[in-house]
């Protein structure tokens, strides 16, 4: 898994291409898809920030059962830094092929 710090210069990378679109791919410019990938990371940090893990009681899911036991290997225990690398990493793997399909590189 890439760190953030890797993600966030990858984004970083593509700060030249921010008015490029290419409809076919998406409605929205490459600097919308920036913009977005990191006000999530903003909100995800945050919210590790404010959250408590004494607070935190379980419940059963099924959907959320069935979802977790069908992925081979899934820790249940992650560090929040990890946590959060993992969802940030999804966000930008999706922008970043939206970027790849609008950038000229």
């Amino acid at each position: 898994m890439k760190s953030l710090l890797t993600l966030i210069n990858e984004l970083e990378n593509k700060l030249p291409f921010i008015a490029q679109k290419k409809e076919a791919v998406s409605q929205a410019t490459v600097g919308w898809h920036i913009e977005h990938s990191l006000l999530a990371l903003v909100k995800m940090i945050s919210a590790v920030e404010h959250s408590n893990p004494a607070d935190y009681k379980w419940t059963f899911n099924i959907k959320r059962s069935i979802v977790f036991s069908a992925i081979v290997g899934i820790k249940r225990s992650f560090s929040s830094e990890r946590l959060v690398a993992w969802h940030f990493s999804a966000i930008a793997c999706v922008h970043k092929k939206v970027a790849r399909r609008c950038c000229v590189l």
